[in-house]
């Protein structure tokens, strides 16, 4: 167990290097978008997505007729719907963001702060729909997905098309 510390002291020290304390929480949000854990987080959700929302398993397990009140196994088993994206959409965005912060973690900010807005910005094209019906149905994760998407999205966006210009501190200085 002693990598796991070893790791946590190390992700600790980074994010300190990165991300001061004392600024305001705009700053510290765009002071995290230089390392890869905001994407790491999005990534580390979308993936687990599929075992969440029960996956294909949820409609493969309904009995013969239980849905329907009769009828054949596959009609009522398409009644039955996935909230959230489709396992080969998670798979896909999921491993898309993971490579988002590796390119990051490379030491290329810029490229990939560029990589993870526009799959960020996709994902919440594709998706934006499946998170208005799980809202409707009152499921709260797709509603959590699209908006850690839209705050990758906004900070890594921030970073990428306007780099350290885009950010002031408390006398209305730009931060260089």
């Amino acid at each position: 167990m002693g990598t796991i510390t070893e790791i946590k002291d190390e992700v600790k020290q980074e994010v300190k290097a990165h991300v001061d304390p004392n600024a305001s929480t705009l700053q510290q949000l765009y002071q995290y978008s230089s390392t890869p854990y905001p994407s790491l987080l999005q990534s580390a959700l979308v993936l687990a997505t599929p075992i969440i929302s029960g996956g294909p398993e949820k409609t493969l397990a309904a009995p013969h007729g239980s849905v329907g009140g009769g009828g054949s196994f596959l009609s009522s088993a398409a009644k039955v719907k996935q909230i959230g994206p489709s396992p080969l959409s998670s798979l896909l965005f999921g491993s898309a963001f993971a490579l988002g912060s590796w390119i990051i973690y490379d030491g290329d900010v810029d490229s990939g702060s560029g990589f993870i807005t526009a799959w960020s910005s996709l994902y919440l094209i594709v998706n934006g729909r499946g998170t208005l019906k799980g809202v409707l149905r009152g499921k709260p994760w797709p509603l959590l997905l699209a908006g850690v998407s839209g705050v990758n999205a906004l900070i890594y966006g921030r970073r990428f098309f306007f780099g350290s210009a885009g950010i002031s501190n408390d006398d209305g200085k730009r931060l260089q």
